[in-house]
């Protein structure tokens, strides 16, 4: 069989569409279609495309944590192609084949790019930050913590699945949001549109090449703060809620 980036765009679900980021429905997506395409009809797999996606955010964060124009510029390009990867390998598993542990694989990904992508922009910040009057030291540990929330945020989530299947409930997210209550939705519609999958890389790159990623590396550790702050209480009130059953 013959594959083209079509096949791949009609066998998108349409949850998949509603959840997508508005950058990533417009840019990132339809040029996965097409890498896809590539993959499929050279037999590259769903899991080897994640695995390389994980290698490909390691480099980006690097280059982007070299206090350097030229190094931070290549690396938010590359943090750009390791979307369309991981667009990519999500469309390989649909439409050719899911393989074992291939959502894990995806998520390893994320968590590898999470956990180094702030810290970062927190070290090229630290080297070049020069808008605001503060200790240089400041954006080194905002950019530590915010990666650090990052990921704690996911480790807190899946061990509450965990315990809970313990437990006898399942409290596990569809992957179509289907279970998620209202403002569950909105905060997922808000987290795609800022994350790694929206809107972030494009401002990453532009402040790169303005010297300005103290700006990103401030907002986002406002942000993820008050995520992690707001995570935290959300789960406390399932436990306690769930503990008077």
């Amino acid at each position: 069989m013959h594959y083209t980036s079509k096949i791949f765009k009609e066998k998108l679900p349409e949850w998949k569409k509603d959840r997508d980021a508005v950058i990533d429905r417009c840019f990132y997506r339809p040029l996965s279609f097409h890498v896809a395409a590539f993959c499929a009809n050279c037999g590259i797999k769903a899991n080897t495309i994640s695995g390389l996606s994980a290698i490909v955010g390691v480099v980006a964060c690097i280059l982007i944590g070299i206090p350097n124009p030229v190094s931070g510029t290549i690396g938010s390009l590359i943090l750009i192609f390791w979307i369309i990867l991981d667009d990519t390998d999500g469309n390989l598993a649909r439409v050719v084949s899911s393989q074992p542990y291939g959502e894990y694989m995806d998520a390893m990904s994320s968590y590898i790019l999470i956990g180094f992508l702030f810290l970062a922009l927190g070290i090229r910040s630290f080297y070049l930050g020069t808008i605001l009057h503060v200790p240089q030291e400041t954006y080194l540990i905002m950019g530590a913590l915010t990666s650090i929330s990052g990921v704690l945020m996911s480790l807190l989530y899946q061990k509450f699945v965990q315990v809970s299947l313990a437990y006898g409930k399942n409290e596990r997210l569809a992957f179509d949001g289907s279970n998620s209550g209202r403002l569950m939705k909105i905060k997922t519609k808000i987290d795609m549109n800022l994350s790694v999958g929206g809107i972030l890389p494009v401002l990453i790159t532009i402040c790169i090449l303005i010297n300005t990623t103290e700006l990103v590396v401030i907002v986002w550790f406002i942000y993820h703060l008050a995520e992690f702050i707001a995570t935290v209480l959300y789960f406390l009130y399932k436990v306690k809620k769930m503990h008077s059953y």
